[in-house]
């Protein structure tokens, strides 16, 4: 698949808040993605990967993906809330291309 089809896709279900299932080291995963930008300048995506495979297999949890080795990419036509915070995210991006905010319920109030 071609990197500016992946862009192009990525960008738009983080706007969206659309899941994406894509295949990444020759597993179909399901996942809310996140944050997309680059990292110690290679391109990479945040996600939380709901489902690996037919079945959830293991627990959801943080997937961050160097975009360069995810395989496909499809937009679901399935919705998620939007950011699960508060997240205490440990990376600091080089360029952010997109983010999905938190959704007001799960933020805190002060």
């Amino acid at each position: 698949m071609p990197k500016e089809n992946i862009d192009k896709l990525l960008r738009t279900a983080i706007t969206e808040r659309q899941l994406l299932e894509v295949v990444y080291h020759d597993k179909k995963r399901t996942v809310e993605p996140h944050d997309y930008g680059t990292l110690n300048g290679t391109a990479k995506l945040l996600a939380y990967q709901l489902i690996v495979g037919e079945t959830t297999g293991r627990p959801p949890n943080w997937r961050l993906m160097n975009v360069d080795e995810i395989e496909s990419v499809r937009v679901l036509n399935k919705t998620f809330p939007g950011g699960r915070g508060p997240f205490q995210n440990p990376h600091k991006w080089d360029q952010l291309f997109a983010r999905v905010m938190p959704s007001p319920r799960n933020l805190r109030r002060s």
